[in-house]
């Protein structure tokens, strides 16, 4: 009978309240993004930026070769600056921007942004914090909660944004953006037959009266589709964890699925 006994002198010391964290609030003027970056060189350098918004299943796209030198700024510094004035609404709204795989588009970004500050950890960057006309802009990777590569999104979510993907990186050079050129010579710079056989049936498909087309419009597409890809996997990610917290918890509340867990 006494080895039943619990000993409870030392309960006090044993025992501590359990306190609920607090859920912070988080920007929701919210926006997804993506690069596509110029490779040809030893150091990739950025070409294309685009947007959307939470709000509007409308991308924006900004072209560095589009602009204008303008004073000593460089023409990547103009494209820069379009996307920030886009995603902080023209310097009223701080903006909370997700990409996935934040550090190589940071790379191309980081020279042209007027930074806070970072949240980095064995080489992995977790989120960025910078100014832009007086308001706040943060940077998020959204791979830090969604572990999987974008192309599986379509297919995890069940999207419906299925896409067909050839695309020749080296051939995108400022010399040969929006050029002209016969379908062929795109064609041969695609490096495996399987990409050929791709593009082949892209053409066939959204092509098919035509001898030549835009590289640069057809790039254009498949960042759009990426940025799009991006903000229905999210917001699919998002639904999920609300209706399992009773709308109390939500992906972006979080920076990590291990913080959200």
């Amino acid at each position: 009978e006494n080895d039943l006994q619990i000993d409870l002198t030392n309960m006090d010391n044993e025992q501590r309240e359990v306190k609920s964290t607090e859920i912070k609030d988080y920007c929701k003027n919210i926006w997804y993004s993506d690069c596509e970056s110029f490779v040809s060189t030893s150091k990739h350098s950025l070409y294309l930026i685009g947007c959307v918004s939470i709000d509007s299943d409308d991308v924006s796209i900004f072209n560095v070769c589009d602009q204008k030198e303008w004073k000593d700024n460089s023409i990547e510094q103009l494209a820069v600056w379009k996307w920030l004035k886009t995603i902080t609404k023209d310097g009223t709204q701080d903006a909370l921007c997700y990409f996935h795989n934040l550090k190589y588009d940071f790379n191309l970004l980081m020279q042209y942004l007027n930074i806070k500050g970072i949240c980095e950890k064995d080489g992995a960057i977790y989120n960025v914090k910078l100014s832009y006309k007086g308001k706040e802009v943060e940077l998020r990777d959204s791979f830090k909660l969604l572990s999987l590569g974008l192309a599986k999104f379509n297919k995890t979510f069940g999207l419906g944004l299925d896409k067909l993907e050839a695309i020749s990186y080296e051939y995108y050079t400022p010399e040969n953006n929006d050029v002209i050129v016969d379908k062929k010579v795109y064609r041969n710079a695609l490096g495996s037959d399987k990409d050929k056989t791709t593009f082949d049936l892209i053409m066939n498909q959204d092509y098919p009266d035509s001898k030549e087309f835009n590289p640069t419009a057809y790039y254009k597409v498949y960042l759009e589709h990426d940025c799009l890809v991006l903000k229905k996997g999210l917001e699919a990610m998002n639904k999920i964890l609300l209706d399992i917290t009773d709308n109390k918890l939500g992906a972006y509340h979080k920076l990590t699925i291990s913080s959200l867990t």
